[in-house]
């Protein structure tokens, strides 16, 4: 080393190999910390050089040596640091003919192999151990100066006297993990529960903090979970000195600003949560460096820039990675695909942009794949969905994809969710999806897909969504349908399909959402035709040719909101138990034959927003009890025989 270094501090990085044995003669080193890092082998015997060193901070390491008793000729050394390597043997003083480290003030040796007892002739100048309300069996914090740095270290020494001798056990330094969260409190602008307030305080413990987990072993800070406190600040670089931490969850919170780089040099870190914060700028490729990492959370912040490409090199480890919700662009880094242990990935809802690579094929492990609300565009490789036999949830929603649907999609047998809504998807809908038995959910709506609906459908027992809006379907709807009891919404309006419509889906008692407006269907409303529908709250049948009178049976479904029959051929009056629909929101009846009176009843249906009857063959007055609806924004009356006069009270209606 050379002659006029006074300080060398290597700590928090991945140092490997052994400390180089070229300490001068005339060393000046004054401290030396290569503390947490992966150095291995014995400590050089040329520190004994550095007659003016008064630091040695070696831990957490993989050094395997004895204990260096060679280091009490260094008569200035006042903190020496040994803890959590593989050190062993005894600690032997019977050669000491003097008192040894005299000015020795902070000793560590916790975690090694050391056997024996510890000499009292070592240690009997430990400055740093004082005696707490008289007892030998306390011990208190040291916070010391050193040449002009602070350097924080804090020990529990317990002694149990065996004749002659003392044995001494040192627990692991927590002082520089107190000073790392009293940073991060210093730095929250906003605790409105006073949660840091009046738990972080310097007279409890650290491990009684708040959301501060310790180990058993070392009773260093292992996690910290701040998450759904309603905190504003930032994050400040001391939180990157927690070297214990595994676990960091601060979600749900109002954190902003960047995150700080040094969070690179957390190297336990496990699991880590930032979500649904207000984090700003590109998310650090030092991120990368957290090799041991298993979950990466930093969905819905305003997270902004591309992804570097070698980001995910080194992160081998992770399972669940979720960047939702930013602002990232750019396109799926290469690297992400090393990621072989993943089994959740969404980067849903942002502006990434190219193809989907086939390399993403590569993730045999994963189960949910979230891409949806992106710029992506391209084909679908045919073989992209081979190796992905575990895959549960596929969401590419709302991108630009084309194509067709690949066939090796139905070889993830154990799919559940499948959406490719809003892109542009051609072709038709394989038979093969007669192989995604345990399917609950499937979107294709706003696409380009033709051709008939796969009569297998119907034998997709668990399916309890089907969207397929807004394409080119023809033929008529699969009879079979009517087979899937747990279905909860079915959506497939605005194609060519023709024919009637399979009563038997009216029998289906789960069922919440019915939507075949906008086809070529014909039928008739039969009197008992929603008799089976107590959970039904949306219902559109619009431009399905029906014929007949409004079925009393529809004045059950007490839950129904949305209620759209427009241009049928219903005839007949609007019957006076429409008041029975008491949660009704939206009605639209227009383009029909309906003829006689609006019921005044109409009026207590307070949560009444839009009210539709144009075009009918409806006479009468306008009923004044439509001034109740408080909420009533549309009211279409147009295009029937209505007379009288009009209510004055309309004009004073301040939500039309």
């Amino acid at each position: 080393m050379g002659s006029s270094l006074s300080h060398l501090d290597l700590r928090m990085n991945n140092f490997h190999g052994k400390i180089p044995e070229n300490f001068a003669k005339r060393c000046t080193l004054l401290s030396f910390r290569i503390n947490n890092n992966q150095v291995e082998g014995s400590l050089p015997r040329s520190l004994g050089n550095c007659k003016d060193l008064k630091l040695l901070d070696v831990g957490n390491n993989y050094l395997n040596d004895t204990f260096p008793k060679w280091l009490r000729n260094l008569d200035q050394l006042q903190v020496l640091i040994l803890r959590s390597n593989r050190f062993y043997g005894q600690v032997d003083g019977s050669d000491s003919s003097t008192v040894s480290f005299t000015r020795l003030r902070a000793i560590g040796v916790s975690h090694n192999n050391f056997s024996g007892c510890l000499p009292t002739n070592f240690f009997e100048n430990l400055h740093a151990i004082r005696e707490g309300n008289g007892k030998k069996d306390k011990a208190e914090y040291m916070v010391d100066v050193l040449a002009g740095f602070e350097w924080n270290y804090a020990f529990d020494l317990s002694f149990t006297t065996k004749g002659l001798e003392t044995e001494a056990t040192l627990s692991a330094n927590i002082t520089t993990d107190e000073f790392a969260l009293l940073a991060l409190k210093s730095h929250i602008t906003h605790d409105p529960h006073n949660l840091l307030a009046t738990s972080w305080s310097t007279s409890i413990s650290v491990c009684n903090w708040i959301g501060v987990t310790c180990g058993s072993r070392h009773r260093r800070v292992t996690a910290l979970n701040l998450s759904s406190m309603d905190l504003t600040g930032t994050i400040p670089s001391q939180l990157a000195n927690l070297s214990f931490l595994g676990w960091l969850d601060i979600h749900h919170n109002s954190f902003h600003g960047s995150l700080p780089t040094e969070l690179t040099n957390l190297h336990r870190l496990k699991y880590l949560d930032f979500g649904s914060n207000n984090f700003t700028g590109v998310i650090p490729s030092t991120l990368g460096n957290l090799s041991k990492l298993e979950t990466l959370v930093l969905l819905n912040n305003s997270f902004s820039g591309h992804l570097e490409s070698g980001i995910f090199d080194n992160m081998s480890k992770l399972q669940v990675l979720s960047l939702a919700g930013n602002q990232i662009s750019g396109s799926i880094p290469n690297s992400l695909f090393k990621c072989k242990e993943l089994r959740y990935l969404s980067l849903w809802n942002n502006s990434m942009e190219g193809s989907i690579p086939i390399e993403i094929g590569n993730l045999t492990m994963l189960q949910s794949l979230y891409l949806g609300f992106n710029n992506f565009k391209g084909h679908l490789e045919s073989g992209i969905f081979d190796n992905m036999s575990k895959l549960q949830v596929l969401s590419l929603a709302e991108n630009q994809i084309s194509g067709s649907i690949p066939n090796s999609l139905f070889k993830c047998k154990e799919l559940m969710f499948l959406s490719l809504w809003n892109n542009s998807i051609e072709g038709s809908i394989p038979t093969e999806i007669g192989n995604l038995t345990v399917l609950q959910s499937l979107y294709l709506g706003y696409n380009n897909l033709k051709g008939e609906i796969p009569s297998v459908i119907g034998n997709l027992t668990s399916l309890k969504h089907i969207g397929l809006s807004h394409n080119n379907f023809s033929g008529e709807i699969p009879s079979g349908i009517g087979n899937l009891t747990s279905l909860e919404l079915i959506d497939l309006s605005e194609n060519n399909l023709k024919g009637s419509i399979p009563y038997s889906i009216f029998n289906i008692s789960s069922l919440q959402v019915i939507s075949l407006a906008y086809n070529n269907l014909f039928g008739y409303f039969s009197s008992d035709m929603f008799d089976y529908l107590p959970r039904l709250h949306y219902l559109n049948l619009e431009y399905c040719q029906l014929s007949g009178r409004v079925p009393m049976s529809l004045f059950k479904n007490k839950e129904l909101n949305f209620l759209f029959l427009d241009s049928n051929n219903l005839e007949g009056i609007v019957p006076v138990e429409i008041s029975n629909l008491t949660s009704l929101k939206y009605v639209s009846i227009e383009d029909n034959y309906l003829s006689g009176k609006i019921p005044s009843v109409i009026g207590n249906l307070t949560f009444l927003e839009e009210f539709e009857l144009s075009d009918n063959n409806l006479t009468g007055q306008i009923p004044s009890s439509l001034c109740n609806l408080s909420s009533l924004k549309v009211l279409f009356l147009y295009k029937n025989s209505l007379d009288g006069e009009i209510p004055d009270c309309i004009g004073n209606m301040s939500s039309l």
